[in-house]
């Protein structure tokens, strides 16, 4: 977070209940954070935003960058995939979000991607429906 002179910020008001895995609620976020880190824009300090809230009865964690951003429109679930990678400038394997949709698929979700050169990326992860009491 130094490194890139962040200035993380967080909104849990919805607080809504949620049953997940520990371990792979975890993982998601992490690496969520981690990415939007890594690839923050060295021109300028680093903005992040994780909120959680409830869509139709759906927890959805969202993530936003102001970070160096890809051509999301373009590129479609691309950044999904096994090993793909759209910057070379910093380490990586490319499987970082690949798993992250794996792990948000086998627990009844999905994620989102919006994403622009230069501007950073906005991930909204709907986690699956919440059971029913």
């Amino acid at each position: 977070m130094r490194a890139a002179r962040a200035h993380v910020t967080v909104d849990f008001a919805a607080r809504p209940v949620l049953s997940y895995p520990r371990a792979t609620l975890r993982t998601i976020v992490l690496n969520l954070l981690s990415n939007a880190l890594k690839y923050a824009d060295p021109a300028r300090p680093a903005r992040v935003h994780v909120s959680f809230w409830l869509a139709d009865g759906e927890p959805v964690l969202w993530v936003q960058d102001n970070g160096l951003g890809f051509d999301a429109a373009a590129h479609g679930p691309e950044p999904f995939q096994l090993f793909r990678r759209f910057h070379s400038h910093t380490e990586g394997t490319g499987v970082g979000l690949y798993l992250v949709n794996r792990l948000v698929q086998a627990n009844g979700g999905h994620i989102e991607v919006d994403s622009s050169v230069g501007v950073g990326a906005t991930f909204r992860v709907y986690l699956g429906p919440l059971p029913q009491p």
